[in-house]
């Protein structure tokens, strides 16, 4: 999930750069709106944001770059195991209890997300 570890594309992709990235773009739409009328602009109506749309084309967007690097990752006939692993030696990591060994082992350490105790963040 969002709030735990795992998934493709890392804290960056899932939990950090591209949502704040999308939720920034969305709050900043309503001013430049408004500014566009300046700019010969006709709107109807005050902008209303629908939070619940918004927080779905987020997540939306996370899963389709999550299902790019899952198809670049089986084009390139990469085995992927998810879990914590532990460094055996320099050819074998222990995942979820299973030992695996290989000429080349790759670790994404990744990072686990936050959710800090202020108001709003059951929104989020």
């Amino acid at each position: 999930s969002k709030h735990s570890s795992g998934g493709l594309g890392g804290t960056c992709v899932i939990r950090g750069c591209v949502p704040k990235k999308l939720l920034i773009y969305g709050s900043q739409l309503r001013d430049q709106l408004q500014d566009a009328a300046g700019y010969g602009w006709k709107l109807r109506g005050k902008p209303r944001l629908d939070w619940q749309r918004l927080m779905s084309a987020k997540d939306s967007e996370i899963r389709r770059l999550n299902g790019i690097y899952r198809r670049l990752l089986d084009d390139s006939h990469v085995d992927l195991v998810d879990g914590y692993a532990r460094i055996i030696d320099p050819h074998t990591v222990e995942v979820n209890g299973q030992n695996l060994t290989a000429k080349y082992i790759c670790i994404a350490t990744g990072s686990r997300s936050v959710k800090p105790s202020v108001p709003g963040n059951d929104q989020i």
